[in-house]
């Protein structure tokens, strides 16, 4: 389900406040959210490529390069479903059932030795790249900067 039906159906059926996350990368976005009813807006992958951001070096490559644009669901890497990038971990690992992955964070301290070790070995998409569906709109440059930019863009779009 898209984060725009998602914040649609949680605030039509609950009094709440409706924090919206997922696929937010700009002003418009957060607008978007705010007219359906959210309350407030989370915004994760627009910040991965900040310098500020704890990304490793071949997470932020891979955000920068076409991987951006696939990113899917997966609970292999932490025992949890979230979405990455789509690397190689992703693909190692698509055929085993959901049943046969270790809870987290037993498969997550699994998943790190597993991309410490194919790092060492000079392969690089085994790591943990979380990534929302609009990774490719991905922007660097520093935190406070992007801050500024997607208040003045929120700003605009209402």
């Amino acid at each position: 389900m898209s984060t725009m039906t998602l914040v649609q159906a949680i605030v039509r059926s609950c009094d709440l406040p409706v924090i919206a996350a997922g696929g937010i990368m700009d002003g418009n976005a957060i607008a978007a959210m705010m007219k359906l009813g959210a309350t407030g807006v989370q915004l994760g992958t627009a910040f991965v490529l900040c310098p500020e951001s704890a990304a490793n070096a071949a997470y932020r490559a891979a955000l920068k390069n076409h991987a951006a644009a696939g990113t899917e669901m997966t609970a292999a890497i932490s025992g949890r479903p979230a979405r990455c990038l789509s690397n190689a971990f992703c693909r190692y690992t698509r055929g085993i059932p959901r049943e046969a992955i270790p809870d987290y964070p037993l498969a997550y301290s699994l998943g790190k030795d597993l991309a410490a070790a194919a790092a060492a070995q000079g392969e690089h998409g085994f790591g943990a790249q979380w990534a929302g569906q609009g990774a490719v709109l991905a922007r660097e440059m520093a935190a406070a900067e992007l801050v500024k930019i997607l208040i003045t863009e929120y700003h605009a779009a209402q």
